[in-house]
């Protein structure tokens, strides 16, 4: 009983907490012509939260998780990529879409903690 009780505080608290000190200012969108995009995850964030692509051109994503699993998945472009906890993964994209779409992490509990951001395709 003691466990499940501590298990549900866990789960309810730290999560809000998080959000708290994720910080939450504007940041500069990466460039694809500066080589490739880096995104640093870590609960309830991806740093930087807005990333920019160009249409059909190919993009290296490196992808780096600073604590536990976490996954960058973007629906509408049918990317979703494992970074495994304390890793970093590089792959290369290609959007085919122009538009602006949520990526997120696809961990349970993780997106609705706030671990989303904005990716624009030009």
């Amino acid at each position: 009983m003691k466990w499940t009780l501590m298990l549900v505080l866990i789960a309810v608290f730290i999560p809000a907490g998080c959000g708290v000190y994720g910080g939450g200012g504007s940041q500069a969108t990466p460039s694809p012509a500066a080589g490739g995009i880096s995104v640093t995850s870590s609960y309830a964030k991806f740093q930087p939260a807005q990333i920019e692509l160009t249409k059909d051109k190919a993009t290296q994503l490196s992808l780096t998780s600073s604590d536990v699993g976490h996954t960058f998945t973007v629906d509408e472009l049918g990317i979703n990529i494992t970074i495994p906890a304390g890793k970093s993964v590089t792959q290369n994209i290609t959007a085919t879409k122009s538009g602006t779409y949520a990526f997120y992490c696809a961990v349970p509990g993780h997106r609705a903690a706030g671990m989303e951001g904005k990716i624009t395709v030009k």
